[in-house]
């Protein structure tokens, strides 16, 4: 399972204004850098909500409808 307190450490980074600082600093690289990150955390973001949505809704008559709609 995923350790629970490297999200609060990525919250608090987030929480903090740390991220801002730490692109105001950085290099042309580590900018980039922090932007490829943040695009990361987004589609990181995406499949939580699928993951969730999907266990939510397995054992329900909308997951069943879903799971046909993506099997045609």
């Amino acid at each position: 399972m995923f350790p629970a307190q490297a999200l609060k450490t990525l919250e608090d980074y987030f929480a903090a204004g740390d991220i801002e600082i730490d692109f105001c600093r950085a290099s042309e690289t580590q900018r980039g850098e922090l932007m490829e990150l943040l695009e990361k955390l987004m589609d990181l973001g995406d499949a939580a909500d699928a993951a969730a949505t999907k266990i939510i809704f397995q054992n329900s008559s909308l997951g069943a409808l879903a799971q046909d709609k993506d099997q045609t």
